[in-house]
């Protein structure tokens, strides 16, 4: 996953040419903010009990753990 900050609203913004999803956040990469709303935005679109971020908690480049999706949102393919 690559995120990309503070951009205008938070949501999926394509899949990259290796295939990671990219998803800009509005927030900013102060104590922690950016990382809090991504992982409340993906929570909402899965429907999940929780996300984990489990890679990359000061990179752009993320990797995600979703526990317990309910449903599966219309950009996501894998």
């Amino acid at each position: 996953m690559k995120v990309v900050l503070r951009g205008g609203t938070t949501g999926f913004a394509g899949i990259m040419a290796d295939g990671a999803v990219k998803i800009v956040v509005n927030a900013p990469p102060v104590e922690g903010r950016a990382n809090e709303a991504l992982v409340r935005w993906l929570a909402a679109q899965f429907g999940a009990e929780s996300v984990l971020i489990i890679a990359g908690r000061r990179s752009s480049r993320k990797t995600v753990r979703i526990l317990r999706p309910t449903e599966t949102p219309s950009w996501f393919h894998g």
